[in-house]
Parts: structure tokens; C-alpha cells; sequence
């Protein structure tokens, strides 16, 4: 809720009285504006030691700041009101944040995948996805080689999101930008081949569009052998799934800038014409008909 009211326009949307007292309502945007002087007097005036040694020694293994707020209200021996105890706990997040930047709070990759998502929908993918991959490198180097399933990795992060929806979206977000960047392409082939290397265990439509797209991020960089080799080692190994057909298909048909491919539509129309004689599962899913169909058209041309 605190976050929520640092956003203007969602402030603006509340009634008049409950604008007034959401002003008096302490913000992680407030606390982040303060000089450090003034957050360790008004905890001191609350009865906390909020200096760095203080707070490391409560920190140890923990992951929350929120726990460190939690514990400091308990401290204080007091009856503390609304304002004093969000204080607390918001000024304990803020000081993580200036104590140790290199060391993530789980607010901070909460917030960090928050701003990512703002930057999505106002579509600047390239600066979502450098937002992102902090929260990447800040939940990678807290899995073991145990978590062989992307379940098995969701009780690290206690945020707002679902890491199984925020992995493929992050994912996206780099196959957006990396139309504009080729330089991203890169980071999808890490992600990609971070993910399913880590995940070995998981199963199902995700593992199917990290490894086509790890795929199709090679015939970005013009690494087209390597490339058309992945999707046919997919099809071999999953004949009856359309995306290995599909994805193939559309590459060779419709080579990406700077490939050095030339289009081939013969061995396109080939690979749909055998996908739908098997046939595969839910060609639909793909429009395998009417990928045909453009691509004998195109072909004509």
C-alpha cells in the first residue's frame, strides 16, 4: 500500500478525504529523499539503533528488511501508532538499500520487478530488461543446483509476482528489445541457457519456448547452423509438438536481418506440410494452416 501511494496517479483517484490522510501516510519515496542524519534521528526518537553496525548485526542470514523493521518495533517496548511502525519497517528497507546495494533485500528485487513491469507497459523494453536482470542475478545467486524446477525456486522470492510468469516475461522482454539491440540477443541465449540449465526437471510449454527461443536468438546473431540444428533436435525429440515445426519454418522463410540467409520456402512448406500430415498436437496453436498457406503465396512471388 505504502508503494502504491508514492504512484501520482493512483493517489489522484482516491477520494478527497482519503487523499488527505494518505499524505500523512510515510512512503518508500519519502524515505528515500531523506538525509541519513534525519532517518537515524527519528528512529532514535522512537527508541531504535538504526546505525550500520546495529543493523548488520540484526541482518545476518536474513533476506527482509521488513524483519528487521519487525524486530526494531518490538524493541522499542512501546505501543507504537500507524505512522511510527510503517516508519520503522520502511525506514529499515531504505536503510538495506544504502548499507548494502550489493546485496538485495527481497523488497528491493520486489520493487526492481515492479519497475520492470511499469517500464514494460509503457513499452521501453531495453530499459525493463536492464531493471530485470538485476533481479536475475539477485535470485540466481540464491538458487541451488537442488531447485530443478521453477517451483521449486518460488519460496526464495516472497514478492508480488509469480517467478514461473515472470521468468517468460522477462524472457519476452529481451526478444522485444533485442529486435532494435542485437546486442540483447546475447542476454536471451544467457537467459535462455541459464534457465533451462537450471530447470532441467521442468516440463511443459515453458521449457518448449526457452529452448525454440534460445534457437531463434542464434538466427538473430547469424549463427544459423547452430541454430536450425537446435529446432530439428527439438523436433526429433518432440515430434508431435508444433513449435519446433513452426519456428524453423518461419526462420527459413523469413530469414532476420543480417542473418545471411536467403529465404527458402521449398524446405519451409516442407516442414508444415509434415507437421500437419503427422499430425501434431493443437496445430492451431501455431495457425500451421495458414502459416501454409502465406508461405505458398509468398513463395509465388
Amino acid at each position: 500500500m505504502a508503494r502504491l501511494l508514492d504512484d501520482a496517479g493512483a493517489l489522484s483517484r482516491l477520494p478527497a478525504s482519503m487523499r488527505q490522510r494518505a499524505s500523512n501516510v510515510w512512503t518508500p519515496k519519502k524515505l528515500a529523499v531523506m538525509d541519513l542524519d534525519e532517518i537515524l534521528r527519528r528512529l532514535t526518537n522512537l527508541g531504535v539503533d538504526g546505525t550500520a553496525g546495529a543493523f548488520h548485526a540484526l541482518q545476518g542470514q536474513r533476506e527482509e528488511a521488513w524483519e528487521i523493521g519487525r524486530i526494531w518495533c518490538a524493541k522499542t517496548g512501546r505501543k507504537l501508532n500507524k505512522q511510527d511502525d510503517d516508519f520503522i519497517c520502511l525506514a529499515a528497507c531504505e536503510l538495506w538499500k544504502r548499507y548494502c546495494p550489493n546485496q538485495p533485500s527481497m523488497e528491493m528485487l520486489d520493487d526492481w520487478m515492479q519497475d520492470g513491469y511499469q517500464l514494460e507497459m509503457g513499452e521501453q523494453s531495453a530499459a525493463a530488461c536492464g531493471v530485470w536482470r538485476k533481479v536475475w542475478h539477485g535470485l540466481r545467486s540464491k538458487m541451488s543446483p537442488l531447485m530443478r524446477r521453477v517451483d521449486d525456486a518460488e519460496p526464495l522470492f516472497r514478492g508480488s509476482q509469480c517467478l514461473f510468469d515472470w521468468f517468460q516475461d522477462f524472457e519476452l522482454a529481451l526478444w522485444n528489445a533485442s529486435q532494435d539491440m542485437p546486442a540483447l540477443a546475447e542476454e536471451g541465449i544467457e537467459l535462455c541457457t541459464w534457465f533451462l540449465g537450471q530447470f532441467p526437471d521442468e516440463e511443459g510449454l515453458i521449457t518448449e519456448n526457452f529452448r525454440c527461443e534460445l534457437a531463434l536468438y542464434h538466427f538473430c546473431l547469424g549463427r544459423c547452423k547452430e541454430a536450425e540444428q537446435m529446432l530439428l533436435d527439438f523436433i526429433a525429440e518432440n515430434p508431435r509438438r508444433p513449435a519446433g515445426y513452426a519456428n524453423l519454418s518461419e526462420a527459413l522463410a523469413y530469414p532476420f536481418t543480417g542473418s545471411g540467409m536467403e529465404p527458402d520456402f521449398d524446405r519451409a512448406i516442407a516442414l508444415v506440410e509434415k507437421a500437419l500430415a503427422l499430425p501434431v498436437d493443437d496445430p492451431g496453436s501455431f495457425d500451421l494452416e495458414q502459416r501454409l498457406a502465406e508461405m505458398r503465396k509468398d513463395a509465388r512471388r
